[in-house]
Order: C-alpha cells, then structure tokens, then sequence
C-alpha cells in the first residue's frame, strides 16, 4: 500500500530484519526511503560482516532503487546512497544509551518531511534524504554529548530527548 500510495519510509529494528529477509520488496520503490542499521543489522541487511567500505558492499542492495538512503549508526555514522557518502564523528559520546536510536529515527522522519516539503531537484539526483539524515545525526549526536557531559554513564535516552530543543536551537537556528 506504501509503495501504490508513494509514501516515504524510513525503516528500523524489526523493520529492517523484514527487510534483510526480502530486500525485493524495496525494488523500485518510488518514493525516498531510509534505512537506519547499527552494524550488526547493516551486516544482517547486506550480507557482509560491515567491516570496509559499507557503501561498496552495499552497491547491489543501493541497486534495488534509486531512492535508498542508509544511515549506518556507530561509532562513526555513516550515511551513503549510490552517488553519495558521508561520514560523522563530531558530537557524541563513548556512551550510547536504550532508545538513542529511537530518537535518531524520529528526528530522521521529521527531517525528511521538513525536506520533501522543499521543491525536489529539477535534475541531478535528489539528496534531500541526504541532508535529513545528515541533520538528524548531528542532532541526535548533540544530544548525546549534551546529556553524557550532565549525567555521564547514568543517562539515559530521557536526559537526550532533554537535550533536543538547546541542540536544535544552537545547531540550526543560529542567526
């Protein structure tokens, strides 16, 4: 129904071992979609045991459709579709707490509807799923390394979600 209706996805958790177990049904997806393993789940998803290039490794499953964006959360995130690659290490901590991904996935889903609300790309490939998740990490890592300097190993996912609005306002609304 998603696929007919061209829904935007993003995909996590139990999602994404639906996915590793039929990948066709991405095929053609029409519709920007945005997967978020950490990498055992990336493993899982590709196939591979997510040492090295992840974006290579992943260039059979990117073929599936041009619309597939993976965010590959650890130490270092990655995210890559199959013209781009980015990777971040600024923000966090050595600390990564129950329902941190959670929270990367939501702000990951508010920020690729902030930017399919843009007007899409007249040519050239179209990176808004880029640029969202790009925005959601950086939030998210915020976040973490807030919350860790205030709670160190005791946070938990409820001292980032604290964090949210100082981080948004000195990450993005900066004037």
């Amino acid at each position: 129904m998603c696929k007919v209706r061209r829904k935007p996805l993003v995909i996590d958790a139990d999602g994404l071992y639906y996915v590793s177990i039929n990948p066709e049904i991405l095929r053609d997806y029409p519709s920007p979609v945005i997967l978020t393993p950490n990498i055992m789940e990336f493993a899982r998803l590709i196939g591979s045991n997510g040492e090295g290039n992840k974006k290579e490794q992943s260039a059979n499953f990117l073929a599936l459709a041009k619309n597939i964006t993976i965010l590959c959360k650890g130490h270092d995130d990655e995210i890559f579709n199959r013209e781009a690659h980015v990777t971040i290490r600024e923000g966090g901590s050595g600390r990564r707490c129950g329902g941190q991904g959670d929270l990367l996935s939501g702000a990951v889903t508010t920020f690729l509807a902030w930017a399919l609300e843009q007007l899409k790309p007249s040519s050239g490939s179209d990176n808004r799923p880029m640029v969202a998740s790009f925005a959601a990490c950086q939030l998210a890592r915020s976040c973490n390394e807030r919350a860790f300097a205030k709670n160190k190993r005791s946070m938990t996912c409820t001292d980032m979600i604290r964090e949210i609005h100082p981080a948004f306002d000195e990450l993005f609304e900066r004037r």
